[in-house]
C-alpha cells in the first residue's frame, strides 16, 4: 500500500515492511494480524475492494477488467484495463499496482491459478 505521503507499507513472506518516501526502510518485523488489518482497511478506504489469500486474489480497484491474459506452461498473467497486474509463476502469487509496485506477494493457491485462468476463456 502507497500512502499519499510516499510512505509505502507491505506484507511479504510474512515480514511486514515499511519504507519512507525516499524509499528507505524504517520499520522491518514479522507481520502481525494488526498490520494486515491496517492494510486491509486503508485499500478499502482508497477504493480498492481487497481479498485474503483462497477468497479470489489480492486487491483490484472496483471496475478492473481483464485486458490481457498469457497462459503458460507453468505461469499466467493478466493485465487489467486499469494498469494492475497479476501473475503466478514458480509457485508464487503477484500483484502489482499501475506502477509496478507489489502490492501482494505471497505463495500461490490453486484457486489463484483457476481463477486466472478462468479470465482467459472470458
Amino acid at each position: 500500500m502507497v500512502y499519499s505521503n510516499g510512505v509505502k507499507e507491505e506484507i511479504e513472506n510474512g515480514r511486514f515492511e515499511q519504507k519512507n518516501a525516499a524509499g528507505r526502510t524504517i520499520v522491518q518485523r514479522p507481520a502481525t494480524a494488526a498490520d494486515l488489518a491496517r492494510i486491509d482497511g486503508n485499500a478499502r478506504n482508497s477504493g480498492i475492494t481487497a481479498a485474503r489469500a483462497g477468497t479470489g486474489g489480492g486487491a483490484l480497484p472496483a471496475g478492473s477488467e481483464a485486458r490481457r491474459v498469457e497462459v503458460g506452461a507453468s505461469s499466467v498473467e493478466v493485465d487489467y484495463n486499469t494498469g494492475w497486474k497479476e501473475e503466478v509463476a514458480g509457485g508464487r502469487y503477484e500483484l502489482k499496482d499501475p506502477n509496478g509496485n507489489t502490492v501482494v506477494e505471497r505463495v500461490a493457491t490453486q484457486s489463484d491459478v483457476n481463477r486466472l485462468i478462468g479470465l482467459a476463456s472470458r
